[in-house]
């Protein structure tokens, strides 16, 4: 976290959570992290994932840390 504003104008995950965190919406990222998680890790282990749900994966670990 102590890295997160220098490489937060270059990394668009940190972007997206500056974002959430400025409109108080963590709390809901991480109520559907714990609904989604299952699903995405089916989609992403499949011989076609989709690296949008990758990112959002992503997303929802770093929440979780």
């Amino acid at each position: 976290r102590r890295h997160e504003a220098k490489l937060g104008q270059h990394v668009r995950l940190l972007k997206m959570l500056d974002r959430l965190r400025r409109y108080h919406a963590l709390w809901l990222l991480k109520g559907v992290g714990s609904i989604l998680r299952r699903p995405l890790r089916r989609n992403l282990c499949s011989t076609h994932p989709c690296v949008r749900l990758f990112n959002l994966y992503k997303l929802l670990y770093y929440v979780s840390l």
